[in-house]
């Protein structure tokens, strides 16, 4: 029997996307006369998450990609050969990105505006995965020139700074979102 080698393909997805695992590639080395792989069962090494790193909902990071159960193109050329080697790829889940927005404010000329720190939002098109939430109790840094009585009737940027806190039930799940922080307006 002819010894091969199959070795899963490097694969990406980003936090929030599923993955068909039967879509992932390998290559099978040391086939000869034609002779194919034509699929192999894949499997994902799911280390500290209790969720598939195919799903949706796994946590951004590196997974292992396993293969094994070789099936051959041609019934008879599983007796022509033995898979000596099955070798891992990685499954890397990159951060989904969002945009976090400071809301826009109005305030009457004489009076001044104080931020809480929750004035902030999500912005439109953009969505947290399965479940996850923003913690609207989390305060943020909201800044501006024109929340003093004094400022000048016309527009002011609001600045936002801060690390959002987003959780599912209770666990951290910020780490799984690659967050870009956006101005909001003040109206005076």
């Amino acid at each position: 029997r002819r010894t091969i080698a199959v070795t899963a393909s490097d694969w990406a997805k980003t936090y929030g996307q599923t993955l068909d695992l039967a879509t992932v590639g390998y290559v099978a080395s040391g086939m000869v006369n034609g002779d194919l792989v034509t699929s192999v069962t894949m499997g994902v090494t799911s280390d500290a998450t209790p969720t598939p790193a195919n799903q949706a909902t796994a946590a951004s990071g590196s997974y292992t990609l396993t293969p094994s159960a070789a099936i051959f193109s041609v019934a008879a050329a599983a007796s022509d050969y033995t898979v000596s080697t099955y070798n891992t790829g990685t499954l890397k889940i990159d951060p989904l990105a969002i945009v976090l927005f400071a809301n826009n404010a109005s305030k009457i000329y004489g009076n001044a505006l104080t931020f809480t720190g929750t004035e902030y939002a999500l912005g439109s098109g953009g969505s947290l995965v399965g479940g996850d939430t923003l913690d609207s109790t989390n305060v943020m840094t909201l800044a501006s020139t024109g929340t003093a009585g004094t400022s000048n009737v016309g527009s002011y940027l609001i600045s936002l700074s801060g690390t959002p806190l987003i959780s599912n039930g209770g666990n951290p799940a910020t780490n799984n979102y690659l967050i870009s922080l956006a101005p909001g307006t003040l109206t005076v």
